[in-house]
């Protein structure tokens, strides 16, 4: 579940909460005129952003890609919740 203010994004497993910035699905598919089959998305941070991508696009392959090594075994952890 998603909340859209660009908090957080409720992930799958209970007690997870990842942020997310304030970027709307709309935006993205106005701008790409599709629905997106692929994202990069860099500087994730916890991974918040790419969990609600393949949340938005279940098809899509999703990597995100952060620099801090903890915070990349984070996004590790939580890419098997998602799906990802």
């Amino acid at each position: 579940m998603a909340n859209e203010d660009g908090f957080y994004f409720a992930a799958a497993a209970p007690g997870v909460r990842l942020y997310h910035g304030p970027v709307k699905r709309e935006w993205i598919e106005g701008a790409l005129r599709r629905t997106p089959r692929n994202v990069v998305e860099f500087g994730s941070y916890d991974g918040g952003d790419g969990a609600r991508y393949k949340w938005w696009w279940p098809g899509a392959v999703v990597h995100s890609i952060e620099a801090d090594p903890v915070l990349a075994a984070l996004i590790a952890e939580v890419a098997p919740i998602m799906g990802t």
